[in-house]
């Protein structure tokens, strides 16, 4: 068992640079058209995309989860950063999705999914999506969750 005293992860680029990619080469096509054509519809549908890809930056980089030895400090890109103590946490729940996701389970208050904790995250510190589960119900375990 890996047992890090500070885990921290942020949600990847990968899954999120081809469509960012694809609207940004569309919104510029369809900029370039519409001034061209002068079509207030392209124009529209520009800007359309242009907020679509501000929207997957500031997703990707506001949303940050640190898992440390008295709990998890998850912060989301339009919301204040939460604090869950290891002693609050009932359980761990992984999504049976494709694309997995951690849900934490809290006695008497309402759960919260990890926002930067997706399966397919590359991490620099070796520690799979599966290491990072296995680490955090540890913890749960060992503060008597």
């Amino acid at each position: 068992m890996i047992d890090v005293p500070v885990i921290e992860r942020r949600l990847s680029w990968r899954p999120v640079l081809p469509v960012m990619v694809v609207f940004l080469a569309g919104g510029v096509c369809c900029g370039v058209l519409g001034v061209l054509r002068e079509s207030g519809a392209l124009l529209v549908v520009a800007c359309v995309l242009g907020a679509a890809v501000a929207f997957l930056v500031a997703v990707t980089l506001g949303s940050r989860t640190v898992v440390g030895a008295d709990g998890v400090h998850d912060r989301r890109p339009w919301s204040p950063e939460v604090f869950v103590a290891w002693s609050e946490v009932e359980d761990v729940v992984v999504s049976g999705r494709r694309s997995r996701v951690v849900a934490l389970t809290r006695r008497g208050r309402r759960g919260r999914t990890l926002s930067a904790v997706r399966d397919g995250d590359q991490a620099g510190d070796g520690l799979g999506f599966d290491g990072l589960v296995a680490v955090i119900r540890h913890r749960v375990h060992r503060a008597g969750g």
